[in-house]
């Protein structure tokens, strides 16, 4: 998936789930995060199982415009 793929499907209030640490979309996602335009927390489903989610940070966006 691309960046804009990404910004899409976020933006249209879709959250991306990332349970492996090689997602191709991580990397993306993080810098996305540090740049204030998305959100992201970790799920811990059970002891070996966790997820990092992901979703459009609405606030900041709105303060930018």
């Amino acid at each position: 998936m691309t960046r804009a793929e990404i910004e899409f499907r976020l933006q249209s209030g879709k959250t991306l789930c990332v349970d492996r640490r090689d997602c191709p979309e991580l990397p993306v996602l993080l810098a996305m995060e540090r740049e204030g335009l998305v959100k992201s927390r970790l799920v811990e489903v059970d002891e070996q199982c966790s997820v990092l989610k992901f979703w459009w940070n609405t606030t900041v966006v709105d303060e930018q415009r």
